[in-house]
């Protein structure tokens, strides 16, 4: 059984599956968005942006104290076309802010047109109380 920490020469320094992560191309935030950034030629705010999008809720112990960082896939195929979406937005701020907007508008729970259906459960016990005082009254 392999330990919480990856020792190099006696630090702490990350654990072993955060070695095997960043080997296999992902990264922390920190280096992800400079790689990222470099690679489609955009900033790193909207590198940022894009791989939060994306992030998978990968994370490792890291550091001395083992405190958990986020790992981000610097690989993912979609980034490109999430990174032209926000660059054309007018980029991570007015994204992030429309973003937002149009979640607090969504409404859960109102109604959706003029017309609500209202079912009514005991329809075919009152229909049968109904015939059931007709045929009294006669």
């Amino acid at each position: 059984m392999r330990s919480t920490y990856y020792s190099r020469a006696g630090s702490y320094s990350r654990s072993y599956n955060a070695h095997v992560a960043e080997r296999a191309g992902r990264m922390p935030m920190s280096r992800a968005r400079v790689a990222v950034a470099r690679e489609f030629n955009c900033s790193q705010a909207t590198a940022a942006a894009a791989l939060s999008h994306f992030h998978d809720g990968e994370w490792h112990h890291v550091g001395k104290y083992a405190n958990c960082v986020s790992y981000y896939d610097t690989s993912d195929y979609r980034l490109g076309g999430m990174i032209a979406h926000i660059t054309a937005c007018g980029g991570a701020k007015k994204w992030a802010d429309r973003r937002d907007q149009l979640r607090k508008d969504r409404r859960f729970g109102g109604r959706l047109c003029g017309y609500v259906y209202t079912p009514k459960p005991h329809r075919i016990v009152d229909k049968m109380n109904y015939k059931r005082r007709e045929a009294a009254a006669q």
